[in-house]
């Protein structure tokens, strides 16, 4: 699995989209058991509590299942559960996404907008 390679200091959510790429990706597989939550907190550098909050996450969505005192088990199978990109990406991807379309849209309203219209607009902002 080398996605347990990554190093991460964001949080939850990004542990979470981490996980959840890499399984999506079958890099790491059905039925597979995932790190202890030491483990993952030394591989992420955050606090057990954060790691926690991921996987309680995951568990939510499907993805794995927690059992206690086993750990916990990858449980999401390709054709069960359709995930979004927008859902499968991180906060920091999210923002780059929106970086590179905002200035488009800006373009693509003054280049289509009436005169009528700016009115509206302005009092929109």
């Amino acid at each position: 699995m080398n996605i347990m390679n990554s190093v991460l200091r964001y949080g939850a959510e990004n542990i979470a989209s981490e996980l959840r790429r890499g399984i999506i990706n079958g890099e790491i597989l059905v039925s597979e058991k995932l790190p202890a939550e030491m483990e993952l907190a030394e591989k992420f550098r955050v606090s057990r509590g954060t790691v926690r909050s991921a996987l309680s996450k995951l568990e939510k969505e499907k993805f794995i299942e927690i059992k206690p005192g086993s750990g916990a088990f990858v449980i999401y199978e390709t054709s069960t559960i359709p995930v979004s990109e927008v859902k499968n990406a991180n906060p920091l991807e999210l923002i780059d996404a929106r970086f590179a379309l905002e200035p488009h849209i800006c373009r693509l309203a003054v280049l289509h907008g009436k005169k009528r219209t700016i009115p509206e607009v302005r009092n929109l902002s």
